[in-house]
């Protein structure tokens, strides 16, 4: 899901905004809104700590504090929320891609163009999302950079995903998990041992041996799929 926050004085502004924003994801992402008509009402949120969106689409022009200097507050303040700026001036662009805006947006709103930028944002939070596996530990929830991992190991009850930098321990069920890497070039080499294809650097029917030279084996319930894999005869 991705969650956009949209800043407009015009009820029939913010409206049009969701609207579009609506058919740009359709059957892509699911979406939730919140809207704003001020700056203010964004910067109270952020102040009590209730302010979660994913994406903000902000006019520049609003009353009281504009939408740079509402977004400057999100970054003084830390939060790497992502924008897209509307705005007529266009001498606002420097400022807001200053502010590492996603995309800035011209009046009168141009519906390819929105469109196009919208897609294009959920895709990468897509991507994204592909590249990291939210796991529970110690009751909280944290994101385990796939990219960095080598290989999860089974444990007894636990799963350990060891990586080039350091090894992270969690509850989970190996079956479970082979299916949610399933897309993301893993391979479940051996009851015990699901690999990161990225780091292996020799394959045979029997062993795998990973980037440094760990050796993992292959059982034989798992020889075709690692055949298949990395094209073995």
């Amino acid at each position: 899901m991705i969650k956009i926050a949209i800043c407009d004085e015009d009820s029939c502004n913010r409206k049009t905004l969701a609207d579009l924003s609506l058919k740009s994801l359709f059957d892509t992402i699911e979406v939730a809104f919140r809207f704003y008509e001020n700056g203010m009402q964004i910067i109270d949120e952020v102040l009590a700590g209730s302010f979660d969106a994913d994406l903000l689409i902000t006019d520049v022009v609003l009353p009281g504090i504009d939408g740079i200097k509402t977004v400057g507050f999100l970054r003084k303040f830390g939060l790497k929320t992502d924008v897209i700026f509307i705005s007529e001036a266009i001498e606002y662009s420097m400022e807001g891609y200053r502010l590492h805006a996603f995309a800035f947006i011209r009046k009168p709103i141009s519906v390819v163009e929105f469109e196009s930028a919208m897609r294009r944002y959920a895709n990468e939070k897509i991507q994204q999302s592909r590249d990291y596996l939210q796991v529970a530990i110690r009751g909280s929830f944290h994101k385990l950079n796939l990219k960095k991992v080598m290989y999860f190991e089974s444990a007894g009850r636990k799963i350990r995903a060891v990586g080039k930098e350091e090894n992270t321990e969690f509850y989970q069920k190996m079956d479970h998990l082979e299916e949610q890497l399933e897309k993301n070039g893993f391979l479940r080499i051996h009851q015990s041992y699901i690999v990161n294809m990225l780091y292996v650097s020799f394959a045979n029917a029997s062993v795998i041996m990973l980037a440094g030279g760990t050796q993992l084996p292959v059982s034989k319930r798992y020889v075709n799929r690692t055949r298949e894999a990395f094209r073995l005869t």
